[in-house]
């Protein structure tokens, strides 16, 4: 690998190298809009090169098949929303903070045009399983949803009733419900809804 040494001493990528990670990018973010639009059984690799302009050589270069660029969404989506989160001021409070992270979920899964890491994961099962490469990274997003619950009960803001571990499966549970992403389709509820929803059920409701 060719690193570049910058001013200060740090190492950053080589040209070659940010160009290639442009083209991934590139291709991913092509691969989301054909699965908004045609969905993946009907999205093909020559939908992908010829909305870019590469070749179908040159995306062999990045992704072995249809499957291997549906797991690079997948990761790449569960990275921006794990760094979301991780990267929400550690000295708000956890309620205050949970509370945002569910809204910005919620908006990100149900908002229009959207394809997020939980619709990956869906279509990752439904073609065949759980990949290994997103193994790891779920469990580690799983276990900081859950422990910023934990906070938050230690807070007093979030009932204590049931483990920090059940709140975190019931609310990444909803976000990824195939039901509920039919219902707002359908226009049978709203994110706004559900958002109130998850709300009312995991946080402690002020005393007046």
């Amino acid at each position: 690998m060719n690193i570049a040494e910058t001013d200060q001493g740090n190492i950053r990528p080589s040209m070659k190298e940010r160009q290639r990670q442009l083209r991934e990018d590139a291709i991913l973010d092509a691969a989301v809009e054909f699965l908004q639009t045609k969905g993946f059984n009907a999205m093909t690799l020559e939908d992908i090169t010829e909305a870019i302009g590469i070749s179908r050589p040159t995306l062999y270069q990045h992704f072995s098949s249809k499957e291997d660029v549906l797991i690079h969404v997948a990761m790449r989506n569960l990275q921006r929303t794990s760094q979301y989160l991780q990267e929400m001021d550690p000295t708000r409070p956890a309620t205050d903070r949970l509370r945002e992270f569910i809204a910005w979920s919620i908006a990100n899964k149900f908002g229009p045009d959207k394809v997020t890491f939980y619709d990956m994961t869906r279509l990752v099962l439904s073609c065949g399983g759980s990949d290994p490469r997103l193994l790891k990274p779920q469990s580690a997003f799983m276990k900081d949803v859950e422990k910023l619950i934990e906070q938050a009960q230690q807070e007093g803001g979030v009932r204590t009733d049931v483990r920090a571990m059940l709140l975190a499966e019931v609310f990444v549970g909803t976000i990824k419900s195939i039901t509920f992403n039919r219902l707002v389709v359908e226009g049978h509820t709203t994110a706004a809804e559900i958002t109130a929803g998850l709300t009312n059920l995991i946080f402690v409701k002020p005393t007046s």
